[in-house]
Formats: structure tokens, sequence, C-alpha cells
């Protein structure tokens, strides 16, 4: 799913970037709750074969994974202070007017400010939340009050990770449950999203970062799996490549689809579930197709990077800059994974634990 997942990556890119030359894929927020389905699978996946879901293999898990997003994103951030000493300005906010602010807030909210955007925990948090007299307070609207916490984030997109991170805590437990169990809450999840809606949140941060009604796109691929490892062994090899080519077709031209732009939303990632069994089993053996989709990750973070360096030391004509800025924002994932994420994956390969012999039974209670 490699070439899947760098696509969801650019269609993010795009979204805050720009189209190249006139190309967009499948919106921003489409694209992260496609990664969320993925994430479901992925984690099944490896917690049948790697971990023993025990004491021991479960806190192998949580190390495993977090060493799977924090080194690359604690070099973005880096990244960052380091365009902010030179500048002046983070992304969103200019250097000394935050730091002086935070210092004049009260400590448990600066406390949490600086927490969620150093270990990534809370990131999602941020979102329902503003300043009001020198304090974090809840907020039912994305922009609400006269500075919303989502614009102290220094990497904007990764609140979604915070998300990730929410889930990671909970996949162990799941792992081991029925398959009627993780039905249930993907039904309940489906029911907060419907009362939300039905009292007008619908509107960001509502739709899609708040983590109890996203939790059925999570569990949503912890249902695949499940079927993936039942009838994989029945699946066509063509006509699996067949649905492959079909949902390529349907990401490149999802925005000239006339159709009411939630039905097509939700549409689509209801055809991207019940698509990804079969594109993994399309794909699970290409070399080719892992290696594409590990500059997804790095991408998905440096492209904020990249956008500042960008406008503050080059000029591009309007009509290039969505080819340049997402040209130089995969040119710098390509380097962030060589220096960063391979070396660290050989160290998460290492503590990754052997095939546990209670697997089986495992396997035959939620298959």
């Amino acid at each position: 799913m490699g070439i899947i997942r760098l696509l969801l990556a650019l269609s993010v890119v795009i979204s805050h970037l720009g189209a190249v030359f006139g190309v967009r894929i499948i919106p921003g927020d489409l694209a992260v709750e496609c990664f969320f389905i993925i994430s479901g699978f992925y984690m099944s996946l490896i917690l049948g074969d790697k971990y023993q879901l025990n004491r021991s293999g479960i806190l192998k898990f949580y190390l495993n994974r977090y060493l799977r997003l924090a080194p690359t994103y604690w070099v973005m951030i880096l990244a960052c202070f380091g365009l902010a000493f030179l500048t002046g300005q983070f992304y969103l906010f200019k250097a000394e007017p935050f730091f002086n602010f935070l210092g004049q807030m009260s400590p448990l909210s600066a406390v949490f400010i600086m927490f969620a955007n150093l270990f990534m925990f809370g990131l999602d948090i941020l979102m329902f939340l503003t300043v009001r007299d020198k304090s974090l307070a809840w907020a039912l609207t994305y922009d609400a009050g006269p500075l919303p916490a989502q614009k102290l984030l220094f990497i904007s997109p990764a609140w979604s990770l915070s998300s990730e991170l929410w889930f990671y805590l909970m996949a162990p437990f799941l792992a081991k449950r029925t398959w009627k169990l993780l039905a249930a809450i993907v039904g309940l999840s489906i029911a907060i999203r419907i009362g939300l809606e039905l009292n007008g949140l619908y509107e960001d941060p509502w739709g899609n970062r708040f983590f109890p009604s996203e939790m059925m796109y999570f569990g949503s691929g912890m249902l695949l799996y499940r079927f993936y490892r039942t009838f994989n062994e029945k699946f066509d090899f063509k006509k699996c490549q067949m649905g492959l080519g079909a949902l390529l077709v349907l990401m490149f031209s999802y925005t000239y689809i006339p159709l009411d732009p939630e039905f097509v939303h939700y549409a689509f990632a209801a055809l991207f579930a019940i698509a990804l069994p079969f594109i993994f089993h399309v794909t699970k053996n290409s070399k080719f197709d892992r290696h594409v989709g590990e500059l997804s990750f790095p991408l998905y973070l440096c492209h904020i990077v990249v956008h500042q360096i960008c406008t503050t030391y080059l000029r591009v004509p309007s009509t290039y800059q969505g080819f340049v800025y997402s040209a130089l924002s995969l040119f710098t994932a390509y380097v962030a994974y060589r220096l960063v994420d391979k070396p660290v994956d050989r160290i998460r390969q290492r503590l990754a634990a052997v095939k546990a012999p209670s697997v089986p039974g495992i396997r035959r209670r939620v298959a």
C-alpha cells in the first residue's frame, strides 16, 4: 500500500500548499481519515505477527510505535526552531511574542502547550481549546476566541499523530477482542458522529479531529484485517489489481464528482475501506511499493517546514508554486527517510518480539 500511502500524504501536501499544475487528489481531511483506516489494518497485522500480547510485548509495541513517529517529528521541530532563530517566525506565529506569551500564561496551560508540541500527546486536544484570560479554555469552534490554541502548533498537521498515539494505546487490547466487540466500537463511534452532527457539531474540529468519532476508521481497519486474514486465499490477484487501478482513478477524479461533498467524502472513505484488503494483497510483496510508502510519513511532516523556507527565501511564480513546493517536500522527505527513519527503523526491528506461541489461539478467537 506504499503508493496509496504516498498519494494520501501528497493529498495533504496539495491541500496545504496548492495544486500541482491544477491537479488535486483528495481533500486533506479525507486523506488523514484514510490513513486512520490503514493504521487500524496495519496495527492488527503487526500485533499478530511480531508481538506477544502480554505486558512485555505490549510495552515493546508502545516503544516501537513511538520510535516510528518521534525521531522524524523531533527533527522537524528542530528545523522549526532553527527557522525561528533565523527568521523570528514559526509557521503560524512569531517566535519572540510566542515565548513572551507563554511566560505570561498560567503555568499549567504553558506546560501543556509545550508538552503537546514536543511529545505529540495532546496535539489533537489543542484543536478544541482557545486562550482566555491567559489560560486554556474549551471552545466549540475551531477559531473561537482571540487566540485559538490550534494556532500554537509548531507543526500544524501533527495533530493527527496524537490521534494515532491514542489508538496505539488501545490497539493491543483491541487485538485480543472478538470481531463483534470491534464492530460494536465502530458502531458506537458512528453513533457519536451522528449525534454530533445532529447537534450542529460537524464543522472543524468536530468533523475530523474528535477521537471518539474518528475511532470508526481505526476500528474499521482492524475489522478489515480480520476479513483479510480469513479470506485472502480466495482473492483473485488480477481482480485485486483492477481494484487498485480503480481506486487510483477515483482518487485523481475525486474533485470532479458532481455530487454533494459530504456524501462523496463518506462514500469514498467506505470504498477505500472495502478496497483496502485487496490492495494490500496486491502490494504486500512489492519492495518498490514498500520503499515508496516509507516517504509518506516524513512527507506528511516536512512539507510545512519546506513551505516556510520557500516563502521566506524563494520567489516562486504562483503557477509553479504547487509543483515546486511538492517536489522540494518529496526531496526533503527522502533525505529525512535516509538520515532519520531508516537508521531508527533498524533499532525498531531489533525491539520487535518474535511471534508468540499464544497468537494462534488469539487467531482462533477473533477469526
